[in-house]
Parts: structure tokens; sequence; C-alpha cells
């Protein structure tokens, strides 16, 4: 198993806003050379198989919208999956935290988004009403299917934490 750190972590800054010939706002979110998203960001380790049971390389996009302030989500980690996490709108303070126990604090807003490796848990508080993250992941995900699920409890990473303190 590769093992990922907070070092592998990414601040990702979008763009200023574009005026554009219909006179709305264009805003690059994100931008990303070709070799570093086919060589890192779309491939998944050997290690697929032996975690899942089954091949979960993919592409999804999805969003989660209308988070209450002061909220709590995430406190999970993956094993396989990166992700990209950009605001919609609002404020998000994410705290995250390696095997090492090595922590960094990042507030993700529309003009900043984060790049997240496997083996970093994740949690986040809403700064804001009704913000909202759109998530870009490099994982297939069927709800009724349990294989698919690579997200795994904060118990379980300090788990892992253990055992990696011991090595």
């Amino acid at each position: 198993m590769k093992e990922y750190s907070i070092s592998d972590v990414r601040v990702i800054n979008s763009s200023r806003v574009w005026e554009t010939k219909s006179k709305a706002q264009l805003r690059v979110l994100v931008r990303e050379q070709i070799g570093w998203v086919s060589q890192v960001f779309l491939r998944i380790r050997a290690e697929s198989w032996e975690i899942s049971g089954q091949d979960l390389r993919g592409l999804r996009l999805y969003t989660v919208r209308r988070i209450p302030k002061d909220s709590v989500g995430g406190k999970e980690f993956h094993r396989l999956r990166w992700e990209f996490i950009l605001a919609l709108e609002g404020k998000i303070h994410f705290i995250l935290e390696d095997l090492r126990k090595n922590k960094k604090e990042i507030i993700v807003t529309a003009e900043n988004g984060v790049l997240l490796p496997p083996y970093v848990l994740h949690t986040y508080t809403a700064l804001e009403e009704n913000s909202g993250l759109l998530v870009l992941c490099n994982t297939d995900f069927e709800p009724e299917n349990p294989k698919t699920h690579d997200t795994f409890s904060e118990e379980e990473f300090q788990k892992l934490q253990a055992q990696t303190a011991n090595e």
C-alpha cells in the first residue's frame, strides 16, 4: 500500500471570473495537466481488486447541496478514491489528517478547492447556511452494491493509525 499523507493534499485555486459573450460569468474551477490526471487521478492501484473484490475504476461527479450552517460531514476516508472537492456556494472548513497524525485545515470557497488522496481522513463543517459542494472522484459507485463503497469510518481510520504507529 502506498502511504499517502498530508503532503499529497493540494489546494486548487480557480481562475478569475470572465464575462462571456452572453454577459454571463465564466470561471475555470479546475485546470490540471493531462499527465498528472492520467497517471495519478485516473489510475487506481492494483489494491482495488484486493480491497473491493471488483473493478472500481470510474469517473463520478456529484453534488452535496443545501448544507446547513455548522453541520458536520465527512468523518471518513477512502482506500482507493481520489477526490477533487469544490465549493459551489458558501464556505466549508475541512480538517484533514493522515495516518501519521499530520493535520491540515483548509477553507474551501468558490475560489478554490481541495484535492484529497486516499488514506486522508476528512471532516468538514459548513461555515455558511446552504453551502454546497461539487465532488469529482475516480471510483465507480452503486448504492445497492456494498463492494463499490470505498468509504470508511473515522474509527477504522484510527485503527489504521495505530497499526501504522507500530510499524
